[in-house]
């Protein structure tokens, strides 16, 4: 027995809509029930499994891959054997210390480094990016010496370990992260590994800033004496400068220059604290200044 028919909506000129039967109809009520319950149970169980996940996850230990300790062997081995670069690790305090010997450093206009040097450096970089960012305790700065094979020029590369991690994570663009290192081009027998502490970085970060202030208004100034210094007891940064003016013009201009150039590294860049202060010394006005970090924060 047929007990739903055909029926007819919207009128005489409506479209014919034709009605299951009712063994039809309750099969398909059936069905539709058997995935809504299906479907509750696979949420249920889906949110089970990563309640259990996440209780398991924060009972678990997730040891770094690299320890303190062992950071010097490991350091020389990854370089070693995944790039075949030979170099030599040192800690010093909370410095990684790395030296690397290479044919030429420089071009021969002495404007670059060789392509050889850029090539070291960027696997070595690399290399304790990948250290630094999986270790128990992370060092505070690094240093990478490269001494040439037949004379005795080496450069240092100087950083700061935070801005390294920094940089991996997305938090400094690339050309911020390069300007945070310093690099330096020296005659003569490389120094002994030693330890770079974060005011002695700051102090030589700064002295090239400066001088790229001094290079910049060269057509206005002479500078006859430049000297950038930090003191451990005071906590004070010291820059000492004598300038020769060339152009009736005030020597006002190179000290607010040099201000903002300290204030944008020590304050907005490295967020240094109240106990640090900075000297200022014009030998040429016979000016000196002493800033406290607030002080100079609101200038």
């Amino acid at each position: 027995m047929i007990l739903f028919n055909e029926k007819r909506i919207g009128g005489k000129t409506g479209k014919t809509k034709t009605a299951f039967s009712l063994p039809k109809r309750i099969h398909m009520i059936k069905k539709q029930g058997s995935v809504k319950i299906f479907y509750s149970l696979s949420i249920a169980a889906l949110l089970a499994g990563t309640g259990i996940f996440l209780f398991f996850l924060g009972k678990t230990d997730l040891s770094p891959s690299y320890q303190r300790k062992s950071l010097s062997h490991s350091l020389e081995t990854l370089c070693n054997d995944e790039y075949s670069l030979p170099v030599t690790v040192h800690m010093q305090g909370d410095t990684v210390w790395i030296e690397t010997w290479i044919d030429a450093l420089r071009t021969a206009d002495d404007k670059s480094y060789q392509e050889d040097a850029l090539i070291r450096m960027k696997i070595i970089l690399k290399s304790l990016d990948r250290i630094v960012l999986s270790i128990d305790s992370p060092p505070k700065t690094y240093i990478i010496c490269m001494k040439e094979t037949r004379s005795l020029k080496y450069a240092l590369i100087m950083g700061i370990i935070k801005d390294m991690i920094q940089f991996q994570y997305g938090y400094l663009p690339y050309a911020e992260y390069s300007r945070r290192r310093v690099d330096e081009n020296h005659s003569g027998s490389p120094p002994h590994p030693f330890e770079l502490t974060l005011e002695n970085f700051l102090s030589k970060l700064i002295e090239r800033e400066i001088l790229q202030v001094f290079e910049q208004l060269h057509d206005y100034f002479e500078m006859k004496n430049f000297k950038m210094d930090y003191s451990l007891s005071k906590s004070e940064f010291t820059i000492d400068y004598t300038i020769r003016p060339l152009k009736k013009t005030t020597p006002l201009l190179v000290f607010n220059q040099i201000k903002n150039r300290v204030k944008e590294t020590l304050i907005n860049k490295y967020d240094l604290k109240e106990q640090y202060s900075v000297r200022f010394i014009d030998r040429f006005e016979q000016m000196e200044k002493i800033f406290s970090l607030t002080e100079l924060g609101t200038e």
